[in-house]
């Protein structure tokens, strides 16, 4: 007699079991069950609340200090949280449910509480640093970033503590504005793209890392485009989203391009859609299934061009971004520091 059984499904990243031998909450991260703590990103139910750091503005000009916040879940337009300690942009983020990370090159880093509005509060210290576009992620708990200019150096700290950074190890390859594509997964986190000194070459590889064990990043795929200054985010442990950037030389022009990722799976990016304009570094701001998209600047050089654009996207849905609001005062603010509380952070 045949007895036909079903095939075995693979277990998806982010799946829950309670094991009823050690009698512990337990998700998967991709290669193993992992115990759920309090300090798990799992354990942490995703919020909607998005903040925009600093960045330029038009038509008053200039590097500003205001932060901005929205609800990711529901369009409408941004409101005044506060302001930063110092002005910034250009500059790495990324955060736990509560706490806001700002990595300035200017004297201090700064950080914020999410969940109340107020002011940016100064650490009175910095992380090294070779130049601004540093780039950054983290899984809730631990915080990975690099040195930004063109080195490939890795850096880490534990979010609830202010000490500065210890190195983590290298990246394959020293690019300027590489971007993470993922927020919210327990182990890895992916980064991508960038360019060379001069700006002459655009790359489309991308990295990954283990965030728990320190060590060198490897090679995970490319992106459909080559560019550099595109944001990614990921908002949940599932899918990596990479949006927009920098094509370089001749003309200046800049992508409206959107990729994918699955982040358990290495391979190439996918397309997945298009902003509603060209833009290099927007800001993006996720929740578990949304990601928001805001201003940027539409053309080289910037910081001219600024964009006036706040969109959104449906994480596990592919399409087109479509509009979400605008920012306080109908301003157009660009290059801005991007923090989430319904992911880990990105920069």
């Amino acid at each position: 007699m045949t007895i036909n059984q079903s095939p075995l499904q693979p277990t998806p990243v982010g799946a829950f079991r309670f094991n009823t031998d050690s009698s512990k909450l337990e998700y998967y991260d991709g290669n193993q069950w992992v115990n759920v703590t309090s300090d798990s990103p799992q354990a942490q139910t995703g919020g909607t609340r998005g903040l925009m750091l600093g960045g330029y503005e038009q038509p008053e000009g200039g590097v500003v200090n205001t932060i901005q916040y929205i609800n990711v879940a529901t369009a409408g337009n941004a409101i005044d949280f506060g302001d930063l300690a110092a002005i910034g942009y250009g500059n790495c983020t990324f955060s736990s449910r509560v706490k806001g990370i700002y990595l300035d090159n200017s004297p201090n880093n700064q950080y914020v509480n999410i969940t109340s509005t107020g002011n940016a509060i100064s650490t009175g210290d910095a992380e090294p640093s070779n130049g601004f576009e540093r780039n950054g992620g983290s899984n809730g708990v631990r915080a990975i970033f690099s040195r930004g200019g063109y080195t490939n150096t890795l850096c880490y700290y534990t979010i609830s503590s202010d000490a500065k950074g210890t190195e983590f190890g290298d990246l394959v390859t020293a690019t300027h504005t590489a971007r993470g594509l993922v927020g919210n997964s327990p182990t890895r986190w992916v980064e991508g793209a960038g360019f060379n000194p001069g700006a002459t070459t655009m790359y489309n590889s991308m990295e990954y890392i283990n965030i728990t064990s320190l060590g060198n990043a490897a090679d995970f795929g490319d992106l459909t485009v080559a560019r550099g200054g595109g944001r990614g985010t990921g908002g949940n442990a599932i899918r990596g989203i990479y949006a927009g950037g920098y094509l370089g030389a001749p003309g200046g022009n800049n992508s409206n391009v959107i990729d994918y990722i699955t982040v358990a799976t290495l391979g190439n990016a996918a397309d997945f859609g298009d902003l509603s304009a060209v833009s290099e570094n927007p800001c993006i701001m996720t929740s578990s299934t949304r990601a928001v998209l805001a201003g940027g600047n539409s053309g080289n050089p910037s910081p001219n061009n600024v964009l006036a654009n706040i969109d959104y996207i449906q994480i596990m849905t592919t399409g087109n971004s479509v509009d979400f609001g605008g920012f306080t005062n109908d301003d157009k603010v660009g290059n801005m520091g991007p923090i989430s509380n319904g992911h880990g952070g990105l920069g």
